[in-house]
């Protein structure tokens, strides 16, 4: 959610014609916010036990 909002905020104020480098911090923010969020699945997966895809977990 939070990723999503900076995106639109960004491309809306990217069409008002915003100074490149206000753009430019919004869209860090948004690639550093999504790639904190894809961190926070991964360690989620990993601690209820979907780290090894090849292990079932019937075994």
């Amino acid at each position: 959610m939070i990723a999503e909002g900076l995106f639109q905020t960004a491309s809306t104020l990217e069409d008002k014609g915003a100074p490149y480098d206000v753009l430019g911090r919004l869209y860090e923010s948004f690639a550093q916010t999504t790639l904190i969020q894809a961190g926070v699945v991964v360690d989620l997966m990993t601690l209820c036990g979907f780290d090894n895809p090849a292990v079932s977990p019937d075994s």
